[in-house]
């Protein structure tokens, strides 16, 4: 047990850092709503020093005990890595018949949400309301045309 000064603790769900990189944009995008474009979130379990009561520290320890470390297959690419090219639809073709800009012509990208076809409990969340958000948008569009 981290023992500090006067029964404090340090965090364990932060290690005494009081922050954690952005899960939306990994510290990426300086427009994200998540992290207000800072690309960290700040620890919710601690105090401005990264420090934690006993109690609340035995609390964190019990559930990170608890805490499900199982590795998935990420939902949004299925384990391949690669993800269809949202701009030319998987085709390879840009606008004008010529290549896709944003694949350059391969109709696929890497995977945004993994990097080796696997994901822990919270980046397989996230890819699955991305993949379901992403789906939603194209049964929209479809309903456009």
């Amino acid at each position: 047990m981290a023992e500090l000064e006067n029964e404090r603790f340090e965090c364990p769900s932060c290690n005494g850092d009081t922050k954690f990189l952005c899960p939306e944009c990994e510290g990426k995008d300086k427009q994200c709503e998540y992290c207000e474009g800072t690309g960290e979130i700040k620890c919710e379990c601690c105090d401005e020093n990264g420090t934690v009561d006993e109690e609340t520290y035995n609390e964190l320890m019990e559930e990170e005990e608890d805490y499900d470390n199982t590795i998935y297959e990420c939902p949004a690419c299925s384990g391949s890595e690669l993800m269809t090219c949202p701009e030319c639809g998987g085709s390879g073709f840009g606008d004008e018949l010529g290549q896709c800009d944003k694949c350059n012509g391969s109709g696929e990208l890497d995977c945004e949400y993994c990097e080796d076809g696997t994901v822990d409990r919270e980046g397989y969340e996230i890819a699955l309301s991305r993949a379901c958000i992403e789906d939603e948008d194209d049964e929209y569009n479809e309903d456009d045309e």
